[in-house]
């Protein structure tokens, strides 16, 4: 066994050597023929060609590979083309594994044309006054490479830098590349997988053309760190049948002065890091489903950061990280089922995120400075949740899809707007969200059906909330220091109950309406009648602040309950509703130490009561305060 192992061993080592030494070096000089040296060659061989001692030197051949060999130019060496309609340089199926490096070529309507061959090396080499096509791949093509050259066209409405077509090109390596002059840059025709475009510098004229274009009939295809200029679409990839290019990894390429910098259709993409600036319409324009788009940059783009057009049913696109500023919009999405978070939408000309779409997520972006909506939508079930929105004209402005959109508004900080919300959005859930300091209404309401709840409205110019429409409920909202706490337009606009409203200007108003608001136990600041209210507003019990009860416990502590759960005709109507849970309520004693403040549950608050020591026996004063409203009681410890 061991003497087989040796033999093979040496076996190999011979062979090796006999390929080393069988390797040719062939020179061609200035008046030889390279066709000649190619013919006269072995596969393996090495062929130079060389310049006229140092100057330029051009040779007028079109030369044919049917072998593997290896032919590089030394010196400033051209060849030039026998007629316009002959390549160059022709690799044809046996001359697979060829490499063409250093030449000048030019004058061809295709410089370089392989030809169903495998593993080609082009590099170095500078091709110019190329009518059609400056490197073209025929047929089926694996393992080429194609780098650091310099290809430019004659006229820049035809023509492609670099083309892959008619077949399946698998493999190969677009790097390093400078292409100009053409209509388009790189061209992936037809059926095109585990292709690698990196690093190459496009130039394109006058928005027509692509950068970089493949089809349907791809995937798994890395697009990285190039730059392309000029262009209609900077990175084209299109939908021509009834597939869709899926697994790109597109990613640190620069998109800049082109119409579009994307226009893309694919699926189950990765889509991050890339820069999208000064293009005449989108930054970047995506259809599809399962993308991944996140920590792109889009900047002073004509029309959109990025729009997201409408695939399917449920998308379920990803978009976060983004930074969008000085666009038209920064972000519009018809995308069904997309999330948009994380975001960074500032300074656009109109609108900061538009949706028309159904089930989106619009989560956690800061939205600000923009001269129109900070977020715009129109469409079903869709979430809004926990965005950051200042200086912008509107913060969120939802328009009517249908008599039940079922849109949640929820947990969002909206200050320093024109206007905080306006909805005119039917059976819709408006809650938590933070609604200050904004020029003009706090939350203004045009639906019906809708849930408004659980919102602070403060230091708003205008309304703290203003509801129009019918049938909708305002409750357990804490509405503050407004020019008007809340404003109806008629009798049947809401329902407005366990409400806290204090501090305001003008606490309530309604316009003339034959049937009076119902505005009953709320919270007005004080267990007095509330005053400030115009209009027809009922407003016969309103709740007020009692202590209910302070009970001994076995280890001579006591609890204190603070109630907001009766109304002033003393009725408990905790079974009707109550002010939202955590409303704050501060307790003080005369001796001894207390828990302060008490948080509310169900509308009363416990706190601990605890005597000094040492005292035998004290007469102590227990108070609740909340809004100025102290009430008290008194024990004997």
């Amino acid at each position: 066994m061991k003497k087989i192992v040796v033999y093979i061993f040496l076996i190999s080592v011979f062979l090796l050597s006999f390929q080393s030494v069988s390797a040719a070096n062939i020179a061609v000089h200035p008046g030889q023929s390279i066709q000649k040296a190619v013919d006269s060659a072995s596969d393996g061989d090495n062929i130079t060609v060389y310049d006229n001692n140092k100057n330029p030197y051009t040779y007028k051949e079109s030369i044919t590979i049917d072998k593997k060999v290896f032919i590089k130019a030394s010196g400033s060496v051209t060849i030039e083309a026998k007629n316009s309609n002959s390549s160059v340089f022709t690799i044809n199926p046996y001359g697979a594994g060829s490499s063409i490096q250093s030449f000048i070529l030019t004058k061809s309507n295709y410089n370089v044309l392989v030809n169903n061959a495998n593993n080609c090396l082009i590099s170095g080499n500078k091709i110019i006054s190329t009518s059609l096509v400056g490197i073209q791949f025929y047929g089926d093509i694996n393992g080429s490479k194609v780098n650091k050259n310099k290809i430019t066209g004659v006229d820049p409405s035809v023509g492609n830098g670099i083309s892959f077509e008619y077949g399946t090109c698998t493999y190969n390596s677009i790097t390093s590349n400078v292409i100009g002059n053409f209509l388009n840059g790189i061209l992936f025709n037809n059926v095109s997988y585990y292709n690698t475009v990196y690093n190459n510098t496009i130039s394109c004229t006058g928005y027509h053309g692509a950068g970089i274009y493949a089809t349907d009939s791809s995937g798994n295809m890395a697009i990285k760190y190039n730059k392309v200029t000029g262009a209609e679409d900077g990175i084209a990839i299109q939908q021509l049948g009834n597939g869709l290019a899926q697994y790109y990894t597109i990613t640190h390429n620069t998109l800049q002065s082109n119409k579009n910098g994307f226009w893309i259709i694919l699926s189950d993409s990765i889509i991050d890091y890339n820069t999208a600036t000064y293009n005449k319409v989108s930054g970047m324009d995506i259809t599809g489903k399962n993308n991944d788009i996140s920590y792109n940059s889009a900047v002073k783009n004509g029309n959109c950061g990025i729009t997201l057009c409408r695939y399917g049913n449920y998308d379920s696109n990803y978009v976060y990280n983004n930074y969008l500023a000085s666009n038209k919009a920064g972000i519009n999405s018809a995308s069904n089922g997309t999330t948009i978070t994380s975001n960074t939408v500032i300074s656009n000309t109109a609108n900061g995120i538009i949706s028309t779409a159904n089930n989106d997520k619009i989560v956690s972006n800061s939205v600000k400075n923009n001269n129109g909506s900070a977020i715009l939508f129109y469409g079903l079930c869709n979430s809004v949740r926990k965005n950051y929105i200042s200086g912008n004209v509107i913060g969120i402005l939802i328009n009517n899809y249908s008599s039940s959109d079922r849109n949640d508004i929820s947990s969002n900080t909206i200050f320093s707007n024109g206007n905080g919300i306006n909805s005119a959005s039917w059976g819709s859930s408006f809650s938590n969200n933070n609604i200050k300091e904004n020029k003009q209404t706090g939350l203004t309401i045009t639906g019906s059906n809708c849930n408004i709840f659980k919102n602070c409205l403060k230091y708003n110019g205008a309304a703290g909330i203003t509801v129009t429409g019918t049938g909708n409920i305002v409750t357990q909202n804490s509405i503050y220091n407004n020019l008007y706490g809340a404003t109806f337009n008629n009798g049947n606009a809401a329902v407005f109950n366990f409400n806290r409203v204090v501090g305001n200007k003008y606490q309530m108003y309604i316009c003339s309406t034959p049937s009076a608001l119902n505005a009953l136990n709320n919270w007005w600041g004080s267990n007095s009648a509330p005053t400030g209210i115009y209009g027809s507003i009922n407003v016969k019990t309103w709740l007020v602040l009692t202590i209910s009860s302070i009970i001994k416990n076995n280890d001579n502590t006591y609890s204190v309950v603070a109630d907001l759960s009766h109304n002033s005709a003393s009725a408990d109507i905790s079974t009707q509703g109550h002010m939202v849970d955590g409303t704050l309520v501060t307790f003080t004693s005369t001796q001894g130490s207390i828990g302060s403040p008490g948080s509310t549950v169900n509308g009363t608050a416990t706190v601990v009561f605890k005597p000094s020591t040492g005292i035998k026996s004290s007469t102590t004063k227990i108070s609740a305060v909340y809004d100025g409203q102290t009430v008290s009681k008194t024990i004997n410890t």
